[in-house]
């Protein structure tokens, strides 16, 4: 099982826009390290992370099933893709207001 967890990761990363997520995450990372924030604030940044990943790949699933079921235009399989690119959406915007919650205050006490 663990094998086609990984499989599928590797394909998330090959079919989605996950390479994009990844240089947020390794931004989300520097920052931890270099504004030295508490360990609950990294597993946070961590949560975030993880669940913006996973809704990710979740959507690209549902993506890829629409278009196996229905490669022409319609208007349902349109709305399921929305409703799924908006999950993505309402999870990278909570992950960005937690992240701003976390870092502003910090840089904001570094160049000030």
């Amino acid at each position: 099982m663990f094998q086609y967890g990984l499989n599928g990761i590797r394909i998330a990363g090959l079919t989605s826009r996950l390479n994009l997520l990844s240089i947020f995450a390794i931004l989300a990372g520097v920052l931890c390290f270099l504004l030295k924030i508490s360990i609950v604030e990294q597993v946070m940044v961590l949560v975030c992370i993880i669940i913006v990943f996973a809704f990710e790949m979740i959507n690209t699933s549902i993506e890829l099933i629409c278009n196996m079921i229905e490669p022409n235009q319609n208007i349902k399989i349109k709305e399921i893709k929305d409703i799924s690119a908006g999950a993505v959406l309402l999870s990278a915007l909570g992950s960005g207001l937690v992240g701003w919650i976390i870092f502003m205050p910090k840089l904001v006490n570094l160049f000030c």
